[in-house]
């Protein structure tokens, strides 16, 4: 809703919906699966099966908080291997955490994908390497901003065919479903889902 510019409150979102402005975006599919959003992996996966329907419910934005409190005490980085076309990147690395996105926004508003654009035929990949608890936990409030990007233990790079493998199964986070992999193959489907958005300015 945030990505189509559809306000929280109830009015106003009725107001956008009514006026009927419609807009055409791309998809991703994670192996054969669709989403709209964003799928992420590592701790931002660990975090999502931690949160609870109730917690939410409850703690609203602060339930990640609290989830990822509790996930950090015994999280553990994966090794990766990483391929991106086009863009031709290809890299092994231990990862703490990783987002393919098709919007900007994940986990209650972080700004995980700030270049991102749902309708501009990429996804956009963030990969968060391994590093000590303490300073992901610093660079946390960097996602928050969107400024994380600029850091060299950041990767962020864009592309319509991304492939993941890692050397365990991992649990990943797709539109809020969690998933088992052990590997991933992303696509993009450009201009293949059509929703009421506000009007481009």
């Amino acid at each position: 809703a945030a990505a189509l510019g559809i306000p929280t409150d109830i009015d106003p979102a009725l107001d956008v919906l009514l006026a009927g402005h419609v807009r055409q975006v791309d998809l991703g599919s994670v192996n054969g699966r669709l989403f709209a959003n964003i799928s992420g992996g590592g701790f931002f996966a660990e975090v999502s099966e931690s949160v609870t329907t109730e917690m939410k419910s409850v703690a609203g934005r602060l339930a990640y908080l609290v989830g990822g409190a509790q996930v950090l005490m015994d999280f553990t980085p994966v090794q990766a291997s990483v391929r991106v076309d086009p863009g031709d990147l290809q890299l092994a690395t231990s990862v703490y955490a990783f987002a393919v996105c098709n919007a900007q926004l994940f986990g209650g508003g972080k700004l995980i994908a700030p270049h991102a654009v749902l309708d501009d035929g990429l996804l956009d990949l963030c990969i968060i390497e391994a590093m000590p608890t303490l300073a992901f936990v610093a660079l946390l409030r960097e996602v928050a901003r969107g400024t994380h990007v600029d850091d060299p233990r950041v990767r962020y790079v864009r592309g319509a065919r991304i492939d993941l493998t890692f050397d365990q199964t991992v649990n990943i986070n797709t539109d809020g479903e969690v998933l088992e992999v052990s590997s991933c193959e992303y696509r993009v489907l450009p201009h293949a889902a059509r929703f009421f958005a506000a009007q481009a300015s």
